[in-house]
């Protein structure tokens, strides 16, 4: 009867942990479905506010562009974290450095931004969107 009791309550400790994982799992799952819907939306309206800086120059647009990509950087590391893609976190940052601490040197380089976030918008994760993303922050390390 003891015994018999004891495989009971294994039985139940067993069920009610894997509920619990399997609940943590669907969290962990949906948390990320939240941030990578995150840096899409920060990547659509920083292609939409650098868009319109290209076309009328307005600093403001600009600094709402810069804004809406510190956001999608901050989105995509949290996405990229312990995966192969902290690489392409870390050239996010550089670039978003740059669009901060050297705006006209940025500036110079809005068509080809504007082309990278238009990728960036339509799926944060776009392989040519960072390949784009490394040659910027190239041509902005390398410029005067």
């Amino acid at each position: 009867m003891r015994r018999k009791r004891a495989e009971t309550v294994l039985i139940l400790c067993l069920a009610v942990s894997t509920f619990a994982f399997a609940f943590l799992w669907l969290a962990e799952k949906n948390s990320r479905e939240d941030v990578k819907e995150l840096a899409q939306a920060a990547a659509l309206d920083a292609y939409t506010r650098f868009s319109a800086y290209l076309s009328h120059g307005d600093a403001s647009e600009y600094w709402d562009g810069t804004a809406s990509f510190h956001t999608f950087q901050q989105a995509y590391h949290l996405m990229a974290k312990g995966t192969n893609k902290e690489a392409d976190s870390l050239i996010c940052r550089g670039v978003s450095g740059y669009l901060i601490a050297e705006p006209a040197k940025s500036q110079a380089h809005m068509t080809d931004l504007v082309r990278m976030m238009k990728l960036l918008s339509e799926d944060a994760e776009d392989l040519n969107g960072h390949a784009q993303m490394l040659e910027l922050r190239n041509a902005l390390s390398y410029s005067e």
